[in-house]
C-alpha cells in the first residue's frame, strides 16, 4: 500500500515525522533528513509531527541533541503532536522551539525503565550471585543518573521544577496517560491546535450568497 499524500511530500514542506517506537535505524535517517533541510538556505522553521509511542532512550537522547544542534545554528524547529507522544518521544517534542498537539492528543510521562540488564544470563545467575548483584547495582545507578540527567534537560525546556517532574512520574501499572490541556499546564506544549497548515490545507469558507 502506497503511503498518503502528506507523507510522501514531507520534506518538500520542510517537515519531519516521528512515527512508531524510536529505534537506533530510525532516528539516524531521522537525523540525517533534519541536517539536509538545516542547511538549505530557507527563514522557513522546519516542522516535526510526532506519532510515537516512545522507544530507547540512547537514539532518543540523539535526536534531541541534533534538534538543538540546528536551532543553535539558527534553524527554528517546530514539534506537533498528532495523536500520541509518549515516554522517550515526549522528551525529543521538549527540544522544540514551539510545542502544539491537537485537543485529543495523548501524552505519557514517566521515569526511566529498568527494562533490559544486559550480559545478564539467568542460567548464570544462580552460580555467580554475588557478581551479578555488583553488575545489577551498577546498571540501576547507571539508570538514575541518566534519570536525573534528562529530567534536568526536561525541566529547562518545559519551566517545571524537577521536583514537579518527579511528582508527574507514575510506575508499572500505575502509568497514567494525560491529554493536551494537561500537557499544556505541565508546559509540555504551548498550545492546543483544531488544524495544521502542513497536514491539510484550511478550506476556505463557501461565497456568500447574494442578496
Amino acid at each position: 500500500m502506497s503511503e498518503p499524500y502528506w507523507k510522501n511530500t514531507l520534506l518538500d514542506r520542510r517537515t519531519l515525522l516521528l512515527e512508531g517506537t524510536l529505534t537506533e535505524k530510525g532516528v539516524a535517517k531521522l537525523i540525517d533528513n533534519l541536517y539536509q533541510l538545516a542547511s538549505l538556505e530557507s527563514t522557513e522553521p522546519i516542522t516535526l509531527f510526532i506519532s510515537s509511542n516512545g522507544g530507547s532512550v540512547s537514539p532518543g537522547l540523539a535526536l534531541f541533541d541534533a534538534l538543538r544542534q540546528v536551532q543553535e545554528g539558527g534553524t527554528k524547529v517546530e514539534g506537533h503532536v498528532l495523536d500520541e507522544c509518549m515516554s522517550m518521544a515526549l522528551t525529543v517534542l521538549l527540544a522544540c522551539d514551539h510545542r502544539t498537539a491537537f485537543p485529543n492528543s495523548q501524552f505519557l510521562y514517566h521515569s526511566v525503565c529498568l527494562d533490559s540488564l544486559p550480559g545478564f544470563v539467568v542460567g548464570e545467575i544462580e552460580r555467580n550471585l554475588d557478581s551479578y548483584h555488583e553488575r545489577l547495582k551498577r546498571h540501576i545507578d547507571d539508570v538514575i543518573q541518566s534519570q536525573k540527567r534528562m529530567m534536568l534537560m526536561e525541566s529547562a525546556r518545559c519551566g517545571q521544577t524537577v521536583e514537579t517532574l518527579e511528582s508527574l512520574c507514575r510506575y508499572g501499572d500505575e502509568q497514567l496517560t494525560i491529554f493536551s490541556d494537561q500537557a499544556l499546564q505541565h508546559g509540555f506544549i504551548h498550545d492546543i491546535v483544531s488544524h495544521h497548515p502542513k497536514l491539510l490545507p484550511k478550506m476556505s469558507p463557501p461565497p456568500a450568497n447574494p442578496a
